[in-house]
């Protein structure tokens, strides 16, 4: 199953994602949380319909975006080459995360889990395209469906 994300909440949600990566770090180096901490999560919160306190105890959920799935040549600009992954490293990483365990979710999954509490899989994860290349579809979207995965094609 694939899912055509619109982009308005692919925004707000890419928001949230930042805010808890940034929020998640500033954590892990032992700071506390500071009055405008609280003040920033409390205005997301309030402006989003998401109660704070529903928030702070999420657990970290991964993301992956893909940009390009081709062959990479020797030629290729180094830009180029960080964008990209070769079909066979995507097969093995689709791979990998199918024999771990993991369980791929929609954007609207995991903003039904923020507003709502809606629970998810024990290793939720979300796999992203951008750009609406036909790699991500003949060859990703190909191989993701072999392990029963979603994906969000951002057009």
């Amino acid at each position: 199953m694939f899912y055509f994300f619109p982009t308005y909440k692919w925004i707000i949600i890419s928001g949230f994602f930042l805010f808890f990566v940034d929020y998640c770090t500033n954590l892990k180096k032992e700071k506390k949380v500071s009055e405008t901490n609280i003040q920033e999560i409390e205005w997301i919160a309030k402006n989003n319909r998401i109660n704070h306190s529903k928030i702070l105890p999420i657990k970290n959920i991964p993301v992956l975006c893909y940009h390009a799935i081709r062959k990479i040549s020797k030629t290729d600009s180094p830009k180029k080459k960080t964008y990209s992954v070769t079909p066979e490293a995507f097969a093995l990483q689709m791979k990998a995360l199918a024999e771990n365990g993991y369980k791929t979710i929609s954007p609207d999954q995991l903003y039904e889990h923020w507003t709502n509490n809606k629970p998810l899989p024990e290793k939720p994860i979300i796999i992203t395209f951008d750009d609406g290349r036909k790699e991500q579809f003949t060859i990703g979207a190909t191989i993701m469906e072999h392990y029963h995965f979603k994906g969000s094609f951002l057009l």
